[in-house]
């Protein structure tokens, strides 16, 4: 099993780096922090909740502090497909995952 990070969640992450008005070396650490989190899936990638389903796909949550990681089980990798702010709409990170998988 291997984690592969989709263009989009590593976009959001970039974005996320450049809106902070954290100091950039503890933004850094938390983003390290926040990837070396998401290696728990290697060894329980059910571990997060069922937020929805998308083309019988289920999207899963895993909370990192103030941040959802949203990925999805495919065969023998775990595809994190987004990572946003827990103040921002999942209806928005839906929509947008709609675009992205579509059939």
């Amino acid at each position: 099993m291997v984690i592969k990070w989709t263009p989009l969640a590593i976009e959001q992450l970039q974005n996320f780096i450049k809106i902070s008005k954290a100091e950039e070396h503890n933004i850094k650490d938390y983003i390290s922090s926040l990837i070396e989190f998401t290696n728990q899936l290697l060894w329980s990638n059910e571990m997060g909740k069922v937020m929805f389903k998308l083309n019988n796909v289920s999207f899963r949550q895993l909370l990192y502090k103030k941040h959802r990681i949203i990925y999805y089980i495919k065969k023998d990798e775990i595809q994190i497909v987004s990572v946003v702010h827990t103040s921002q709409s999942l209806d928005k990170t839906i929509t947008i995952l709609e675009r992205y998988y579509k059939d």
